[in-house]
């Protein structure tokens, strides 16, 4: 007949097949990935802009270390890409200095950089560790609990002597609902 053949015309019905385990996580963890760093700068931005005196450095470590956690956990039903969404705030450190050495040079010493980096690993460990201990493993962060443990960040990254509490701040800057709303689309992305 002259009906053109289905396949060769980009018309025949493509068979659903169930995803590479592989290409899966793969998937997952580069939006979780992205997700997470987009978060923690417009997080940070916003910080670093509304308060003043705000210690641009600390704000990230400490905005990045809640988000690596947050966005873990979201992840509770993916090992591998939970764990290395934890180790993210520990990544994006070692791609900085990275970016320093290799495409500023430095004149310090390797063995400088090699203990700057040991006491930077020391101190984010501790903000992860920090972020670990008020949302546990094995459980989805929801928005109550985000509120809370979020005016805890409010008031690490704040600075001593503002006039209002980390709550208030908090709820004015309008930040539990920019990682709730990421939180939600990385449980989204997961469930399609």
């Amino acid at each position: 007949s002259g009906a053109p053949d289905p396949v060769e015309a980009g018309t025949a019905p493509v068979e659903a097949s169930a995803p590479d385990p592989a290409e899966r996580l793969a998937s997952l963890t580069a939006f979780a990935t992205l997700g997470a760093i987009t978060t923690a700068q417009h997080v940070a931005g916003v910080i670093v802009a509304s308060i003043p005196d705000a210690d641009a450095e600390l704000v990230a470590e400490e905005t990045l270390a809640l988000l690596s956690v947050v966005t873990s956990r979201s992840l509770r039903e993916d090992a591998a890409a939970s764990g290395a969404l934890l180790s993210l705030t520990l990544t994006f450190r070692d791609y900085m200095v990275g970016t320093q050495i290799i495409g500023q040079g430095t004149s310090e010493s390797l063995e400088e950089v090699t203990d700057a980096q040991a006491a930077s690993y020391q101190r984010i460990g501790r903000k992860l560790s920090f972020y670990e201990a008020h949302f546990p493993g094995g459980r989805l962060v929801g928005p109550r609990a985000l509120r809370d443990k979020m005016e805890l960040w409010m008031g690490r990254v704040s600075p001593p002597g503002l006039p209002e509490m980390p709550g208030q701040r908090l709820e004015k800057l309008g930040l539990v609902d920019v990682v709730n709303t990421h939180v939600n689309l990385v449980r989204a992305f997961i469930s399609q």
